[in-house]
């Protein structure tokens, strides 16, 4: 429209120019008063193709709109790669920096190694998103609720997933802290927030190599959970909602017809180059989601064929899930809020808490498992009114089928 527009101006003006010769300048007498009137609406015009070619779609380097430059994720731009395997080899062990030793399995074949967070005995494999520099808050959590002397009983196991540091000195002490836990598990790839859906993807390319052969998952765990590392779990919460559901796929807190946000100064901002649709899939929360354990390797297969967005969570419970034929269902014991950490009710009864600080994990932990308990009774309790409960009519945002 603004091409046409100043074609139309350009030819009205070069008429005015044909017919405004010398002579009639001459016949005209007093109309030759009119030539600053017309050197100004050049003038103007020149002006005006300037502000048109610096919005035109090939102005500046590299192309694009002028919105769409202004708009760029700086480390997902519009000319960046979104095939997984440009970053990940998901068939090469070798990869990975930092990950858990295998030990022999009880037979005393020295070549049938065994992993402790593989096997049918192990009901869910809960694998921990975490920042090299976040050591402060593995150890709370190594210290509280995902204490090795706590949770391997139950038959729940727990490791942490990280990224690659540009930083030396922290890169060296993850090696070292690695050693000494044997719980950590770290890709080849740079962790950045806009890196948690290779994040998210190294997670279960670890699962997939470590826990099945050939793609059987007869060794996998039972149930994969991926949270943060600012959250609490409740893991008595987690394994009876796990037990009480044993036909679901993927369980967390649903969200439908969630729409894209457009501002791009926000952290969850989605160009339309990555993701051009007008409503996001019914996904779930990604600051912790349950997913079965035999689902890995058929994530991983479409992830082969489907381009990466950098919310992981949008990502892997709603675009690869859908493509992979399993659909989330909705728990009302998993929030992404925060709690507030005196409330020991509220603890006993969610499965997560999102945004907790290392010292309060510790308050929490003690409150829950050295002091007396206090009388809960869920229906006084004024946070439960705070949670969004799962409507058949909002269900129906998700577009999942019948």
């Amino acid at each position: 429209m603004i091409v046409v527009f100043s074609l139309h101006i350009c030819k009205r003006i070069f008429q005015s120019l044909n017919s405004f010769t010398a002579i009639n300048m001459i016949r005209a007498g007093r109309k030759f008063s009119r030539l600053p009137t017309l050197v100004g609406a050049i003038v103007a015009f020149v002006i005006f193709l300037f502000l048109v070619a610096l919005i035109s779609p090939d102005a500046g380097p590299g192309g694009g709109s002028y919105y769409e430059r202004l708009s760029e994720l700086s480390t997902w731009t519009v000319n960046q790669s979104v095939i997984l395997t440009d970053y990940l080899d998901l068939s090469n062990p070798h990869t990975f920096l930092l990950q858990p030793e295998q030990q022999i399995s009880y037979n005393g074949n020295p070549e049938n190694l065994t992993s402790p967070f593989c096997g049918p005995a192990v009901q869910i494999l809960i694998m921990i998103t975490s920042a090299p520099n976040n050591s402060l808050s593995r150890n709370a959590i190594r210290e509280t609720w995902g204490s090795r002397n706590y949770i391997w009983p139950k038959g729940v196991r727990l490791a942490f997933v990280l990224g690659r540091s540009t930083n030396e000195t922290i890169q060296k002490r993850v090696t070292k802290e690695a050693e000494e836990f044997q719980d950590i598990v770290q890709e080849d790839f740079l962790d950045t927030y806009h890196n948690l859906t290779l994040k998210s993807m190294a997670m279960l390319k670890w699962i997939n190599l470590t826990c099945s052969v050939n793609n059987d998952m007869s060794s996998s765990p039972v149930w994969v959970l991926k949270s943060d590392d600012d959250m609490f779990i409740n893991v008595d919460r987690l394994l009876k909602v796990a037990h009480d559901n044993p036909n679901s796929k993927m369980i967390g807190r649903l969200t439908c017809g969630a729409l894209p946000i457009k501002d791009k100064n926000s952290k969850l901002y989605m160009p339309k180059y990555l993701y051009p649709s007008p409503v996001y899939p019914g996904y779930l929360s990604g600051t912790a989601y349950l997913l079965r354990g035999d689902m890995v390797p058929t994530l991983l297969d479409n992830s082969l064929t489907i381009p990466l967005i950098h919310l992981e969570d949008i990502y892997v419970t709603a675009i690869l899930a859908r493509q992979s034929q399993f659909f989330p269902d909705d728990s009302p014991f998993f929030t992404y809020n925060r709690l507030n950490p005196k409330d020991q009710c509220a603890f006993r009864y969610m499965v997560t808490s999102h945004q907790v600080t290392p010292i309060e994990m510790r308050s929490i932990w003690t409150n829950l498992t050295k002091r007396l308990p206090v009388p809960c009774s869920p229906k006084k309790q004024t946070w439960l009114r705070r949670i969004p409960k799962m409507t058949k009519r909002y269900r129906k945002l998700c577009s999942f089928p019948q």
